[in-house]
């Protein structure tokens, strides 16, 4: 019984640390002027997640089954989207969304070297809308003004 009750434990361990793993975001403000990113998303209020001055980053991490958005500013129109093994499928996903508008420059750019980076730096850019997939539990850069 008790070989079988440390069993249980250890799978349970093993499960939880699978499902339970982070994903990290570095958001940074290269822009000429200060910036306040904003985090909207899963059903809850917005957020001033960072300020940022020229220059400097913040870092932070969200857990399993989130999507969110962050924004340069309060009222920021461009997107960046994203959802963290949102389906139990280990996967997190990503895009940039301009559809209701362009303001701030902005490129998401996965730190495992293989994704693709993605960066909108005018209303009509090419990779707007092109949802991207990666294995869950990686980094992201989120960088205004690339």
């Amino acid at each position: 019984m008790k070989t079988l009750i440390l069993a249980a434990f250890a799978i349970a361990a093993v499960v939880a640390d699978t499902y339970g793993g982070y994903t990290s975001f570095v958001l940074k403000n290269q822009c000429n002027h200060v910036i306040s990113v904003y985090r909207t998303g899963n059903n809850r209020p917005e957020t001033d997640q960072c300020i940022l001055p020229t220059g400097i980053g913040c870092a932070i991490a969200f857990k399993n089954h989130t999507r969110f958005e962050f924004r340069a500013n309060k009222e920021g129109r461009a997107l960046s989207k994203f959802t963290i093994n949102y389906n139990d499928d280990f996967v997190d996903t990503y895009e940039i969304d301009v559809s209701n508008g362009y303001d701030t420059p902005v490129s998401i750019q996965p730190a495992d070297g293989k994704s693709k980076n993605l960066t909108c730096t005018s209303a009509t850019c090419a990779d707007a809308g092109q949802s991207q997939s990666i294995k869950h539990g990686g980094k992201f850069y989120v960088i205004y003004c690339p």
